[in-house]
């Protein structure tokens, strides 16, 4: 299930940034993920797989020049993914466009997504 939701994040990735909400309404749509705990559990595997695997940024967006990019937090995979689930409970409701996180491919993570893409 989170293998799938990794994937479907990948290739999406090659056509833009992500956001966290995006993440979210892709495991609500695609892999049929309920709200409430079991969806926390999936964003959360799901974001620290492709941390773990160097896949994507994960971090704010930076405005200052043209294409947009993500400014990634610093930290282990593991503190990031528990930065985006306390920021995304202290919200006490799902997370709206551009809030808490975004997502960016990295070029391993652009390798991965292309192949996901040709699969299609």
């Amino acid at each position: 299930m989170v293998e799938t939701l990794e994937n479907e994040i990948l290739k999406r990735g090659m056509e833009d940034l992500i956001q966290l909400a995006e993440v979210i309404s892709v495991a609500h749509s695609v892999i049929n993920v309920e709200l409430g705990p079991q969806m926390f559990s999936a964003v959360s595997e799901c974001v620290g797989s492709l941390l773990n695997q160097r896949l994507v940024l994960v971090g704010d967006l930076d405005y200052s020049g043209s294409p947009l990019k993500v400014v990634p937090w610093p930290g282990e995979p593991s503190e990031t993914v528990d930065r985006i689930m306390k920021e995304w409970t202290a919200l006490n409701r799902d997370p709206g466009l551009g809030e808490i996180c975004w997502l960016e491919l990295t070029t391993e993570g652009r390798r991965f997504g292309s192949r996901s893409v040709s699969d299609d």
